[in-house]
């Protein structure tokens, strides 16, 4: 009953107060079936796919950096080919796997099935990814907008907006109705998320290339691509970890009200950092400044949902090692605070004179798109594949090396082009030709393409394993990503049971 001690000393008061939380992290628990299974099984099979084919196309870009008549054609052009890796991890990568689990996530904390039906939710997954699967051929014909990861042609991008308006409208639906009272703070970052993710669409696909020019295109092109970090990518993901790290720690939110707090700081502040990439441009002073002061208040969020991450697992840290989801959860929380700390410290003019144009700002993206939030939507289908399959993870090694693959390789390449960024800037200053900062550059381009290689082959790997789940895996009657004996996870589901049902008393 180890289990049940550990939450039953948690403040009783915090219980009390967000007996919706409580609730909505132990709904996984056997309960009436709410979930359209094949749909999320659909979202979450095709995102795994798409992550290892645009993972490995920025493999195929990194290569060219220092060998550059690699794999050179008309189609794999870099400037054409460069955006199936930049919008295909936006939106193929991350936003197929958002509407995946959130189709999972929504129905467990309404109470109820996702607005609309299945046939919605077909509708939505079709149209969705032939829009892509356009979009990605459109851009390697030659077609591109040249609008950073809103590059995608008319034909792609209107179905695109219309696949995720119909997403939204479903999941803004299924919360309005639902028959939970509460609303747990997942529910509160999908709510926006799906609303601003939708008007940014519209920035990026009809106003900018439609009714701005020159400076104000450019600044609100920077606008653009933060908000697609920071209003689609950034809520999205924080859902998807304040869900499944409460269930698979076994341990409850550590603090809704410190949920609340990073929630409305991210509301309030983040629409004002996008002009901090513009810094010594011809944008007035007060804009730079405005980013510049609003960059380094993106921190209260951050420290408050990094608190609340780790905060959650006091008293079970041994899940740590029992449980692949926990291990990619934390591993996330911990790149998504460096990342955030590395981006507010970027938008200071003095760090800007030595990293602008550099790799170092390379580095960052990939810290926080892939180092933080791509590791949540992917510890979230290791969670959901089994309990929708009800099969057992297809391998343990599989998963083992998807993990320490991810960690020597992200590691490795944030740690070149970290260190890389700064070196060019300095070289730069000091007058150095910039062909010859290039020629400098190749032998880290290379170690950044190996560690990069890792990262990718990782990430098929846990393609691999997800697609062999559906296919081969066990049958079990209580499915599970956990790596522990099926003894020791029978003992801690009993003890889950009974502490539900203590606290419903």
């Amino acid at each position: 009953m180890s289990t049940v001690k550990a939450f039953i000393k948690t403040d009783i008061k915090e219980q009390k107060t967000n007996s919706g939380t409580l609730s909505s992290v132990f709904a996984d628990l056997p309960q009436v079936k709410l979930i359209d299974g094949p749909i999320v099984l659909a979202f979450v099979v095709t995102a795994a796919v798409w992550l290892g084919i645009v993972q490995a196309a920025g493999w195929f870009l990194a290569m060219k950096f220092h060998a550059p008549w690699f794999g050179h054609s008309m189609w794999t052009h870099f400037g054409r080919f460069r955006a199936v890796h930049t919008s295909g991890m936006a939106l193929a990568g991350f936003g197929t796997f958002l509407m995946g689990l959130a189709y999972y996530m929504v129905p467990k904390l309404t109470g109820r099935r996702m607005a609309f039906g299945p046939r919605m939710g077909w509708g939505i997954f079709i149209l969705w990814n032939l829009a892509l699967i356009v979009g990605f051929i459109s851009v390697m014909i030659g077609d591109n907008t040249g609008i950073e990861v809103a590059d995608l042609g008319p034909y792609a991008s209107i179905p695109l907006f219309v696949a995720f308006v119909m997403f939204a409208v479903t999941v803004l639906t299924t919360i309005i109705t639902r028959k939970e009272e509460k609303m747990y703070v997942t529910l509160w970052y999908l709510s926006v998320c799906v609303i601003w993710a939708s008007m940014n669409l519209v920035l990026g696909y009809v106003i900018i290339p439609n009714f701005t020019t020159g400076i104000d295109n450019m600044n609100l092109h920077g606008a653009y691509l933060h908000y697609t970090v920071g209003l689609l990518i950034t809520p999205g993901g924080i859902a998807t970890i304040y869900y499944f790290l409460p269930l698979t720690a076994q341990r409850p939110l550590y603090s809704h009200k410190l949920s609340l707090i990073g929630f409305w700081t991210i509301a309030l502040v983040y629409p004002f950092v996008g002009a901090h990439h513009y810094l010594y441009a011809p944008l007035p002073i007060w804009v730079q400044d405005v980013a510049i002061a609003t960059s380094w208040l993106l921190m209260v969020p951050v420290l408050t949902v990094t608190q609340n991450f780790y905060g959650t697992m006091t008293g079970n840290w041994k899940r740590f090692n029992q449980n692949h989801a926990v291990r990619f959860l934390l591993l996330g929380a911990f790149w998504y605070f460096l990342g955030s700390l590395q981006g507010s410290l970027e938008a200071f003019r003095a760090v800007q004179d030595l990293t602008h144009f550099t790799d170092f700002v390379v580095g960052h993206a990939h810290m926080a798109t892939y180092g933080a939030f791509i590791l949540f939507i992917s510890a979230g289908g290791y969670y959901v594949i089994p309990r929708i399959t009800g099969r057992r993870l297809y391998s343990k090694a599989l998963a083992d090396w998807h993990w320490w693959l991810t960690v020597i390789g992200l590691t490795g390449m944030l740690a070149v082009l970290t260190f890389q960024g700064p070196l060019q800037g300095q070289m730069w200053a000091s007058g150095i030709d910039f062909v010859d900062s290039m020629f400098a550059m190749v032998h880290f381009w290379e170690m950044r393409t190996f560690f990069g290689w890792l990262s990718d082959v990782s990430q098929i790997l846990y393609a691999i394993n997800i697609v062999l789940t559906v296919v081969k895996g066990q049958k079990v009657s209580n499915p599970t990503d956990d790596f522990i004996e099926p003894k020791q996870r029978t003992k801690e589901i009993e003890d889950l049971l009974e502490l539900k049902q203590t606290i419903q008393k």
